[in-house]
């Protein structure tokens, strides 16, 4: 059991058991989906065939074969990295779950699962612009609904609780429409050249690695004693 579960003080109801769901099962379901596509990823490239190779070094021929392959192979594993550690942060701050909530995580679970896909898909056809829209437009659609999450958990008093920092929300919520804005530019850019639209799908997760404020804004010391003070009620 987590440390956020035994010291949730929310209303109880019948028999002493919190109102709302707990959260451990829909972690721990996330948790896995983002495993195997993370793991399916690897499926969409090819071994250079003898014919391929023909006498030459495999290696070589492997990257110069599936150079955008193994490209994009390494952008999708690095944008689920990136997805996944934004759910990880948002699950920080939501205390209870209800019904709602739960349909918009299987929402985003069904996406995140439809990665491996549009990644063979965009790998077949990087030279197409609508393989590269098509890539787009699923992330895109990734970040609004992660987005929707952020905004829904945080309005509903169940389960964001009393005392969330008001900035800290709105500028969470700033931070995960990155994606979809670089994604939208990524789209513009196809129409000038497929692969100017693929290095501006790599920005994302440039721009997700480096810490930013929000992250500053869990080692503050008032942070810690808010969760002392909740451990001591």
């Amino acid at each position: 059991m987590s440390q956020r579960e035994e010291t949730s003080h929310e209303p109880a109801g019948p028999a002493n058991i919190p109102l709302g769901l707990s959260t451990s099962r829909i972690e721990a379901l996330t948790d896995g989906i983002f495993a195997v596509a993370m793991t399916l990823l690897v499926f969409g490239i090819a071994v250079p065939t003898a014919t391929e190779v023909a006498g030459g070094d495999p290696v070589a021929v492997l990257f110069q074969k599936q150079a955008v392959g193994l490209f994009v192979y390494a952008l999708s594993f690095a944008l689920l990295g990136v997805y996944w550690v934004g759910l990880h942060a948002q699950f920080q701050y939501i205390r209870r779950a209800n019904r709602s909530l739960l349909w918009i995580n299987i929402l985003i679970l069904l996406l995140i699962s439809f990665i491996p896909f549009t990644t063979s898909f965009l790998v077949e056809y990087d030279n197409h612009r609508s393989a590269v829209i098509f890539y787009g437009a699923h992330i895109m659609a990734i970040g609004a609904v992660i987005y929707f999450h952020w905004w829904y958990a945080m309005r509903t008093p169940l389960i964001a609780g009393p005392g969330v920092d008001r900035h800290m929300v709105r500028a969470a919520a700033n931070r995960v429409l990155f994606a979809p804005v670089i994604s939208l530019i990524a789209i513009i850019c196809s129409f000038i050249t497929p692969i100017a639209g693929l290095i501006c799908f790599a920005l994302i997760p440039v721009v997700y690695i480096f810490p930013s404020h929000i992250d500053l804004h869990w080692t503050r010391p008032h942070m810690h004693a808010g969760e002392q003070r909740q451990g001591k009620e």
